[in-house]
């Protein structure tokens, strides 16, 4: 598994996400092509940076490693809730993938931690990368700006648990007096909607910051649960938009 650490593409500045001149994607509409998943109670069914932190301070990333594999050596799965659930998210992340969209962690942990305890359980090969790069909506915009073509804010999404996560830095008139064009606000600044659970997509809606939609977990489940799943696995194949009844 690959891990994404191009300082110029995921920098605030970087070309990838200041570009307007890549063309728009013409897919269909609400149908999800990229993924962003939160690690720590999202994906995991634990929060593994506050565990090892607060047990071993690591402080490098080698350290990070040699403590995950301290705890959790012998029962890899353990980080993920167990095999059933492993097992669960095998079937929703080879969903996402044989519907041809990605998946990418994006994580506010320590990426080459979070991509050894992927690794150990046999979930690295359904993730393209792991990134660190925060505010994470910056992070996604990136990525969406990465394409041959750029993806629109309904064709990427980001499930976390936390919603402080969902909010950008930037406010539409800083977009435009930091260079960037009235196109592109117009394309990232959509305003925030009330997140629904009536439309079959769990506590769903577009961020703060516009720039893609956003899936939000409940934090007493310990991660996203089988019912996450299927609505997260949906979505890379369902075209039953925001606005739709």
């Amino acid at each position: 598994m690959e891990c994404i650490a191009d300082s110029t593409l995921f920098s605030p500045t970087g070309p990838a996400i200041k570009s307007s001149s890549l063309p728009p994607s013409t897919g269909p509409h609400n149908v999800v092509k990229l993924f962003c998943f939160d690690f720590d109670l999202t994906l995991a069914a634990t929060h593994l940076y506050f565990e090892l932190a607060q047990k071993y301070q690591p402080r490098s990333e080698a350290d990070w490693i040699t403590s995950y594999k301290s705890e959790y050596e012998g029962r890899p799965l353990d980080v993920f809730g167990g095999e059933e659930r492993v097992r669960k998210l095998r079937v929703c992340l080879s969903g996402i993938r044989d519907a041809g969209a990605e998946s990418f962690v994006v994580t506010k942990g320590v990426p080459g931690c979070v991509r050894e305890a992927l690794v150990c359980a046999g979930l690295g090969d359904y993730f393209v990368g792991v990134t660190d790069f925060n505010p994470k909506q910056l992070a996604v915009l990136a990525l969406m700006n990465s394409r041959a073509e750029r993806l629109r804010y309904d064709q990427a999404v980001l499930i976390d648990d936390d919603p402080r996560n969902f909010a950008g830095l930037y406010t539409p008139q800083s977009l435009l007096d930091g260079g960037w064009t009235s196109e592109m606000v117009a394309l990232y600044g959509t305003p925030a909607v009330e997140c629904s659970e009536e439309r079959g997509w769990g506590k769903e809606g577009i961020g703060e910051s516009g720039y893609c939609r956003v899936f939000r977990v409940e934090k007493d489940k310990h991660g996203i649960d089988e019912g996450d799943m299927e609505r997260i696995r949906n979505m890379a194949r369902e075209t039953v938009g925001l606005g739709d009844k």
